[in-house]
């Protein structure tokens, strides 16, 4: 359970100092990864929309994942 806290901590942290110039950095080339089975699909499917979407969406995706991640924890494991 500690360690799913510290995930979902990570992440809101790395999402708080996601910045443009990051965004514009990361999805520059265009090159996305290939695709083998489903999860890689569904990896290359994120990826994509991330990739279209506006750079404070991204953060906000980033940041709410971590937060998801914190409230499942919380819910299922202490109850």
């Amino acid at each position: 359970m500690i360690i799913l806290l510290f995930i979902g901590l990570v992440i809101i942290v790395g999402g708080c100092f996601y910045s443009k110039k990051v965004h514009k950095k990361v999805f520059a080339d265009g090159n996305l990864p290939g695709s083998d089975n489903l999860l890689g699909i569904i990896l290359l499917f994120i990826l994509t929309v991330l990739n279209f979407s506006p750079w404070y969406i991204t953060k906000s995706v980033i940041v709410l994942t971590g937060f998801l991640i914190i409230f499942w924890t919380l819910k299922y494991h202490v109850a």
